[in-house]
């Protein structure tokens, strides 16, 4: 392993990959792509079941257009689905075919994070405070599985 030297004077630190953040490609980064839609699907679902116990109402329009339906469990868990491979195939994107760095990413993720909360306030007006708000932790559990799945520290 060669040493690198500091021009500070500081003393030589080992120069290798370990240093380097790790970006995972191909059947790594699907793989945990596939760990995290588990388990942002099965947080979501808990979410809103809770929420659901605690009273809280999700009336969607129905897709007719008259009257509205109540939100079950399959478009939670299809929306984090629909989240997680999105953000995977841009991630996939960008570390397969740029060099940008993994902070594009994150701020990408955190800014589609913001702009989804306009979801539940524009399209849901039959929806409470209180089922808006549980919309949008939905869509921040999202976010937080995919930058805790597929963006990785630096390797200690």
């Amino acid at each position: 392993m060669a040493h690198t030297t500091d021009p500070r004077g500081a003393a030589p630190r080992p120069s290798s990959s370990d240093d380097l953040p790790t970006r995972p490609t191909g059947r790594r980064l699907w793989a945990r792509a596939a760990v995290v839609v588990v388990v942002v699907a099965a947080v979501n679902v808990v979410l809103w079941l809770v929420a659901k116990a605690l009273g809280v109402d999700f009336p969607v329009p129905a897709p007719t257009g008259e009257g509205t339906l109540e939100l079950t469990a399959g478009p939670v868990v299809g929306a984090s689905v629909f989240g997680v491979l999105l953000a995977t195939l841009g991630r996939w994107v960008q570390v397969r075919f740029t060099h940008l760095p993994d902070r594009v990413f994150v701020v990408g993720v955190m800014a589609l994070a913001v702009l989804s909360f306009a979801q539940p306030f524009l399209l849901a007006t039959e929806v409470s405070v209180a089922g808006r708000l549980v919309l949008c932790l939905l869509h921040v559990v999202v976010a937080v599985g995919v930058l805790s799945g597929l963006v990785r520290g630096r390797r200690r």
